[in-house]
């Protein structure tokens, strides 16, 4: 094994935990919200959207960021492709009570989504360093 193989398989490992400690992050964060959060219902609603997120985000970057940032191709065009994509997969995984509840109490699914999305990236990009 040499030094390279050796690095490889320390990045992989430091990304696995890294994504787990930034699920752990989210999760404590979404504790403070739902803190204010009477109705049970609207708690479970809560939990799901931020789920659905902090998972979009992780598949996005085991399946397509990590992958460019290894071979150094992550730019600003595949930055876009990749909020994108956790958004389509964050879109298509919300059910229809979570959708209902974003846009009667905010003004659109994808501009309440857009900096959950983004909050989620810097916590994982946080939780690197």
């Amino acid at each position: 094994m040499n030094y390279k193989d050796l690095l490889q398989i320390f990045y992989t490992i430091t990304l696995i935990v890294l994504d787990l400690a930034g699920a752990y992050l989210i999760s404590k964060i979404g504790a403070r919200i739902k803190a204010g959060i009477e109705d049970e219902k609207k708690k479970q609603i809560v939990d799901e959207i931020e789920d659905v997120v902090t998972e979009a985000v992780c598949y996005t970057n085991q399946a397509f960021v990590d992958k460019l940032k290894a071979t150094g191709k992550f730019d600003k065009e595949a930055q876009i492709k990749a909020f994108n994509t956790a958004m389509a997969t964050a879109l298509t995984h919300l059910t229809p009570a979570a959708q209902r509840y974003i846009q009667d109490n905010y003004e659109s699914l994808e501009q309440y989504l857009e900096p959950k999305i983004e909050t989620t990236v810097k916590l994982q990009k946080q939780s690197v360093y």
